[in-house]
């Protein structure tokens, strides 16, 4: 089932994004680094992102500043997307 937990608060430290160019094709690759993650929330923040960019509409740090749901993308589909590594340093 689902863990509850006290809060939702999440903080992100850094959005980045590259293109990628290689024999493949290329692609991009959307780097969040944050102290925690809810449910979906790293799908929904690529995908919002993706049709920001597409869009050629607001960035998506001010989207986060305004904290409305509304204006996000759907989920994006799991394949294609790879979690790198997460790191676990005392604080």
């Amino acid at each position: 089932g689902r863990i509850k937990t006290q809060s939702t608060d999440c903080t992100l430290f850094c959005a980045r994004a590259f293109v990628l160019d290689n024999d493949d094709g290329g692609g991009v690759c959307i780097q969040l680094v944050g102290n925690r993650f809810l449910r979906r929330m790293v799908r929904i923040l690529v995908s919002t992102a993706l049709l920001r960019v597409f869009q050629g509409e607001t960035s998506l740090l001010d989207l986060l500043a305004g904290k409305d749901r509304t204006v996000s993308a759907r989920p994006a589909p799991p394949g294609g997307l790879m979690f790198v590594g997460a790191d676990f340093e005392k604080m």
